[in-house]
């Protein structure tokens, strides 16, 4: 008997330490902003610029002042860029390289599409498509 009243007592202790945070007057909460969002020291805000190429192609990215370290990249991609003026250059195994320069700035939608030299860009779409 004395251990049904103890496994009764202790059910009953169970009970009420799960129900205590909703038995607890409610209290007024605040709730935490979230953290702004910023850019690393030293790393500057930069614009989305959308990078494709037809086929596709392995792309460099070098600013055109050859300041700081190129990146490399397969399309198709999205890199934030900040502002100034870039060298794209696009290569493919089979179709071979091509380049182009984009200026980047506020205001402006950036991207750039290559179609590579000698892709049959017709032939491509049938390959992919079938005959229509």
């Amino acid at each position: 008997m004395l251990i049904v009243a103890g496994v009764a007592a202790a059910a009953a202790l169970a009970g009420i330490i799960a129900a205590w945070p909703y038995l607890r007057p409610e209290e007024s909460v605040r709730p935490t902003p979230p953290p702004a969002t910023t850019s690393p020291p030293g790393v500057p805000k930069g614009l989305a610029v959308a990078v494709n190429a037809v086929p596709w192609a392995r792309v460099r990215i070098v600013p055109a002042d050859n300041s700081g370290v190129p990146l490399e990249k397969t399309t198709p991609f999205s890199i934030s860029l900040p502002e100034g003026s870039y060298r794209f250059e696009f290569q493919h195994p089979a179709f071979g390289k091509a380049t182009q320069t984009l200026q980047i700035g506020a205001g402006t939608n950036p991207s750039i599409t290559q179609v590579m030299p000698g892709a049959d860009v017709d032939r491509i779409v049938s390959d992919v498509l079938g005959d229509r």
